[in-house]
This record gives C-alpha cells, structure tokens and sequence, in this order.
C-alpha cells in the first residue's frame, strides 16, 4: 500500500509469490452413507460465506470449483462450516480438508536468492524520475514493516535508461554547443557565436513546449529525438548571421545588415527547414500501436526544427541589430576570406 499511493503510481503488480490453496476432497465412502449430494456441500460453503479462491470439491462427480465473498483464515474453518443449519455434521467430517500453496507461475531471484518481485507501474501523466526517488524514500519504511530476514532492493531500475538518454543530450548539446562557439568565433567573432549559441535553448524550450501540448512526454524515445535534432537546431541561425555578418563588412549600420541579411535568406532557410520536417513526416503517419510510439521521435525532431526557425527569423534579427561585433571591410573575417580566395581561385 505504501507503494501503490504514491503520486504517479496507478498499482503495483506481485510476481513470484506463492498463493495459498484450500481443497476439500470429499469422501465417496460418507457421502453414500449419508445420503449428501456434492453438490449439498458446495452450497453449505457459499451460505457460510466462505471464499476459496480457485479451490475445488472433489468428489465422485467431478470437480466443483467454488468461490464466494469472504476470506477464509485457514483450513480448520472451512472444516468447522456446517453442513445444514441445525446440523452436528461438519465439513471436515464428510470430506478431507488441506490448505496447499500453489506454485507460482514465475520465479524470482535476486543475487542468486528466491525472491518477491514488486512491479511498479506508472500513470500516464507521471515523473518516472519522481516515481524512482519516492520510492527510494519509502524503503526505509518498508523495511520495518517486513520480517528481519526480509530485505528491500531495487533490483530493476528502467529510469537509468532514461537518465542515460538525457546525459547524452546534454553531453552533446555541450559538444555542439563549444563547436559552435569555436568555429563563429573564428569566422564572424565571439558576439556572433554567443548569438547563434542561443538558438539552442530556446530550440529545446519550444520543443518541450510542444510535445506538452501533444501530450507527450520526456521519455527514452522523445530524448532520442531531441539528440537527433541537437545537430542540425543551429544550422539555420548560423546561415543567418553569416549573411548579416556579410551586410556587416560592407559597412552597413547592425540595424540595415540584421534586417537586410536575414530577408535575404528568410525563404532558403524556411526551405531547409521545411526539406528536414517533410524526411522525418511520413514516421508521424503509421498506424497502430507503433504508430503511436514511433511517431514521437520524429514529432521532437520537428518541434526542435520549427524551434530554431522562430529563434532564427524572428529573434536573432534582433539581437543582431542589438549586439552584433561589427567587422568591416579589412576586418579579421574580410582577411581570412581573401587569404581563403588566394587558395581556393587556382585550383578552379
């Protein structure tokens, strides 16, 4: 109970646990002898309200299964039930009555030990990062509630998929991030690739905030998909600056090359886009239950795409009229450019 009334979980599932078994095997013998039907004793257990769940009455006839409303503390009571009102006749005088534990139909073990497994299952809207620290708080707890010999582990943890998924996002993301900055700082100067760098976040925020409204969640496929798109959200803001750094060096003011450089390429950049959000399309579109589950990946990588679209043709154009390095014509970029073209002429 513990367990099952925790925020976000909808039940937890008992594997490996042996249930115990009452059968009642009737004596053919006492049964002829005092003219008792089988069918008279399965009906003196139900009027005793006795539950005997899957248990059976095994008798010349056949077997008789029987289950009714309340629980029955061992096989003495079912033995002590009358067979009639008024009667001095009991069950176990007619019958033979044993308590059995059944097999159970999996087992567990654990380091080598047998073992009880307890399966936590999630709601729809929940945390399983959440769910996996509340439960870790709860051991303690567990603990004292079961014999001494007993002793709780987690021995299956799935989040640590999820918690890889998003390491790896942010590793590369990083990653991403250091290049980004390295090669803009080289070509158009450290402002620009702070700029550019921006982009990122903000792709990843609008992305969230998507998958929010779609009700999906941040899970080991909708990671994939942000760490798919993590290489490709910044290639339209970088087009972007580079052709206002352009309009820059010709000696335009950062207001004139913002706005001039980003309508130049507004429509190639939505193009790009637009090519990348048609390739990943058809995957939102196959039906079924994998439907369902394939279609997230593809639907991350859209939201991060039309993310950094936003960020590209409607924010960067202004912080790049705000705080763009201007570097005029003889500039470092113009330089390096030239020294580029000296090379690059000959070998057309």
């Amino acid at each position: 109970e513990l367990l099952a009334n925790l925020p976000g979980v909808s039940g937890v599932d008992v594997v490996g646990l042996t249930e115990p078994r009452i059968v009642v095997a009737l004596d053919e013998a006492k049964l002829r002898s005092l003219q008792i039907r089988p069918a008279l004793v399965a009906q003196a257990i139900r009027n005793a309200k006795a539950s005997v769940p899957a248990g059976t009455l095994e008798g010349p006839a056949g077997e008789i299964f029987v289950k009714t409303d309340e629980k029955l503390e061992s096989a003495a009571d079912v033995a002590a039930i009358p067979l009639a009102a008024g009667s001095p006749l009991r069950l176990g005088d007619v019958a033979d009555v044993r308590e059995l534990e059944e097999e159970p139909d999996t087992r567990y073990w654990v380091d080598g030990e047998p073992a009880i497994q307890l399966v936590i299952k999630r709601e729809d809207s929940g945390d399983p990062l959440e769910i996996y620290d509340e439960v870790l708080a709860v051991i303690p707890a567990i603990s004292e509630l079961v014999p001494p010999h007993v002793r709780p582990v987690v021995s299956e943890d799935y989040t640590v998929i999820i918690r890889d998924r998003l390491d790896t996002v942010v590793v590369n993301g990083m990653t991403g991030a250091v290049l980004v900055i390295i090669t803009l700082w080289w070509m158009a100067g450290l402002r620009q690739a702070l700029l550019a760098l921006w982009g990122m976040p903000f792709a990843y925020l609008f992305a969230t905030w998507m998958m929010d409204q779609f009700d999906m969640t941040l899970n080991v496929i909708s990671t994939f998909g942000l760490l798919i798109a993590t290489g490709i959200i910044v290639d339209d803001a970088i087009v972007v600056i580079e052709n206002a750094q352009r309009h820059l060096e010709m000696g335009k003011s950062r207001v004139r090359a913002a706005i001039e450089g980003s309508k130049e390429v507004a429509v190639p950049v939505m193009a790009a886009v637009a090519t990348t959000v048609f390739a990943f399309m058809p995957l939102t579109m196959v039906g079924g239950t994998v439907g369902r589950v394939m279609k997230i990946l593809p639907l991350a990588v859209i939201f991060c795409l039309l993310g950094s679209l936003v960020e590209s043709l409607v924010i960067l154009p202004g912080h790049l009229a705000h705080y763009a390095s201007k570097d005029a014509a003889g500039g470092r970029t113009a330089r390096l450019v030239a020294r580029m073209k000296a090379i690059y002429r000959p070998i057309l």
